[in-house]
């Protein structure tokens, strides 16, 4: 995290330090134990909110409104929008998907404005990466499957969090420890997305953009005369070795794992991994479409918003898959949708 310290020692005068001393002494916590405990409340705090995800096609569109000063419904949207989070009343999250898109932008100013627009709107509040979620619903269908309880996923986070896990290495010389690692912490979840942006200005894409390039050319199956639940159940088999592998788990002793464990039960236990599936099961069902690259990121946003949030803006054809062919609304009790005049109308009911 040594690269990271200039992000935190910028921030340290937002920092209550007598606050955050107190906490720490009267509770005898140290880092990890903190960091836990500051997730718990941001989670707590999230679930009286209403959640509105908007993929980055939205925010742009929002962008440009704004700085043509023109009187566009996508303006009116940004205002009640904006309005509604003022109020407390709603929140509309980052993620890493987000920023992997923003840096793709090549103009710097425009990276700064899109990040503007997601400062006033996310509150700081970031959904985690989506390969922490994966790895973690895939952690609870072993646990299921092995009659263990299941661990809590955290879904929610701060905007740094898309960097990677937070940890510190400190001097051994250095009695509190763990202090010092709460004070830069709390530093680092400060950070803003504008921040965040500038940190990764001479960067035009992360991790995301390389796994794309792999995932799209392992869909490439014959779907011939099966059903869409038949083709779902298939890739999330196909996964699940593939997950398998990953943590030295043979296809033979995983499958003896998951025999018994049936597509709701994997809905309800790995909800961010069924819509990923359900996903690339709808492209391999329509072998007419060719789909590009930056589908994937359509992808992301999907598994990312549709079993975390309330609301879910999106672009047509993505909507028109996740809710009229996979039904995945009706699933997750969220609202999709994609024209601006049925979005105000939707952000003037709440």
């Amino acid at each position: 995290m040594d690269k990271y310290n200039n992000l935190a020692l910028r921030n340290i005068g937002k920092i209550d330090f007598t606050r955050i001393k107190n906490e720490y002494i009267e509770q005898s916590i140290d880092f990890k134990a903190y960091k836990k405990q500051k997730l718990e409340h941001l989670d707590q705090d999230l679930s009286t909110k209403i959640k509105i995800y908007l993929d980055l096609k939205y925010i742009i569109k929002i962008r440009d409104s704004i700085l043509k000063k023109n009187s566009s419904i996508n303006k009116r949207i940004f205002f009640r929008l904006k309005e509604l989070v003022n109020d407390g009343k709603v929140i509309c999250p980052f993620s890493e998907n987000v920023l992997d898109e923003i840096l793709k932008q090549s103009n710097l100013k425009t990276r700064n404005r899109t990040a503007q627009i997601l400062d006033i709107l996310s509150k700081n509040i970031s959904l985690k990466s989506l390969q922490y979620i994966l790895i973690n619903e895939f952690k609870n269908i072993l646990m299921f499957c092995n009659g263990q309880e299941l661990e809590k996923v955290n879904y929610w986070d701060y905007p740094i969090s898309v960097i990677g896990d937070i940890d510190f290495k400190i001097s051994n010389n250095i009695i509190e420890k763990d202090l010092v690692k709460i004070l830069f912490y709390e530093g680092l979840i400060t950070t803003t997305i504008q921040e965040l942006v500038l940190f990764y200005k001479n960067i035009k894409c992360t991790i995301i953009s390389s796994i794309a390039e792999k995932c799209f050319r392992s869909i490439s199956y014959d779907a011939n005369g099966l059903s869409m639940d038949k083709i779902i159940n298939n890739q999330l088999h196909d996964y699940f070795i593939s997950m398998g592998k990953e943590f030295e788990i043979s296809p033979e002793i995983l499958l003896k794992k998951i025999e018994n464990c049936n597509t709701k039960d994997i809905e309800r236990i790995a909800p961010c991994t069924y819509v990923f599936c359900s996903l690339h099961s709808e492209m391999i069902k329509d072998s007419s479409k060719k789909y590009k690259k930056n589908d994937y990121y359509d992808i992301i946003h999907c598994c990312l918003a549709i079993p975390t949030c309330d609301y879910f803006f999106t672009e047509d054809g993505f909507m028109h898959r996740v809710k009229n062919v996979l039904k995945m609304d009706k699933k997750f009790n969220v609202k999709i949708e994609s024209k601006p005049e049925n979005i105000i109308k939707l952000l003037d009911k709440i």
